[in-house]
C-alpha cells in the first residue's frame, strides 16, 4: 500500500479541490490518503464538512496532533510550565487575540493546561515577526514556532513533533513502508515532510521548499495520477 499526504491551506485546499477529491477517492481505493494541516481540528472539519471530502487519518496543529475516524489517536502537547513561561513572552506585545487547542478542542483559553498548539494575534507583521525572532532565540530547543505573516500571528508547537513524526506514526500503524509515502505542501511548517519521504512542491511554493522538493505540481491531482500509474 501506498500513502499521499498533502498539506491542507494553498495545497489540497485550493481552485481546483473538487478535483484534488475525486482523485484523492480514486487513491483510497487500495491506498492511504492524509491531510496534514497547520489548522485546529475544528478549524479542517469546517473545510472538510463543506466539500465533504474523505478522511479516515487527519493530521492537524503541525503535527501535533492526530485523528483515525474522528477520535485522537497522537497527541504531543507543550510542557506545562513553559507554556506560563512563553505566554508571559508573547503577551509582553499588544495582544489581539489568542487561543490554545488541545487536542481535538480549538479556540480554548490560552492558559488551558496540556495544550498543543499556541495561537497569538498582533496588531502588525512587524510585532509577529519581533516576537517570533526572540522566542526562537529563547526556546527553539523546546518548541517550534510558526510566524503566520499573513495574519500577523504566531503558533507554536512542542520541538518533539512536527507533521513528519506524526506520519511515521501513522505509516508504523499501517505497515507501511517509508519509501511507498509521497508527501506535497507549499510551506515552511511542511519542510520535514518534504525532505525525509518522496516530497513534492506546489508551483508557488516557498523558494525554501522548491530547493529541496523532487519535484513540482501545479495540483495535487497531477501527483495522484503519477504516484497511481508509477511514474514516480
Amino acid at each position: 500500500m501506498k500513502m499521499i499526504v498533502s498539506d491542507f491551506d494553498g495545497t489540497f485546499y485550493h481552485k481546483e479541490i473538487l478535483e484534488n477529491i475525486e482523485w484523492m477517492k480514486k487513491f483510497q481505493e487500495n491506498n492511504l490518503f492524509v491531510i496534514a494541516t497547520g489548522r485546529s481540528f475544528d478549524g479542517f472539519k469546517k473545510e472538510e464538512n463543506n466539500y465533504n471530502i474523505p478522511t479516515s487519518y487527519i493530521i492537524f496543529n503541525h503535527g501535533a496532533s492526530i485523528t483515525k475516524n474522528n477520535e485522537v489517536i497522537y497527541n504531543i502537547t507543550i510542557e506545562n510550565n513553559l507554556q506560563e513561561k512563553l505566554i508571559q513572552e508573547l503577551f509582553q506585545k499588544n495582544v489581539i487575540a489568542s487561543y490554545a487547542c488541545r487536542g481535538k478542542e480549538s479556540n480554548i483559553d490560552i492558559h488551558s493546561k496540556n495544550a498543543t498548539k499556541l495561537y497569538v494575534l498582533y496588531e502588525n507583521s512587524e510585532i509577529a515577526r519581533e516576537v517570533w525572532e526572540a522566542i526562537n532565540q529563547k526556546y527553539s530547543s523546546s518548541i517550534t514556532a510558526f510566524f503566520v505573516d499573513k495574519k500577523s500571528a504566531l503558533e507554536i508547537i512542542s520541538k518533539n513533533t512536527n507533521k513528519s513524526e506524526a506520519i511515521r506514526f501513522i505509516a508504523r500503524k499501517e505497515n507501511i513502508d517509508f519509501n511507498e509515502i509521497y508527501t506535497i505542501g507549499d510551506d515552511l511548517n511542511d519542510i520535514e515532510m518534504i525532505q525525509e519521504f518522496h516530497g513534492f512542491a506546489i508551483k508557488n511554493s516557498k523558494q525554501e521548499l522548491k530547493e529541496i522538493a523532487e519535484g513540482e505540481y501545479l495540483k495535487v491531482s497531477e501527483l495522484i495520477q503519477d504516484v497511481l500509474e508509477n511514474k514516480i
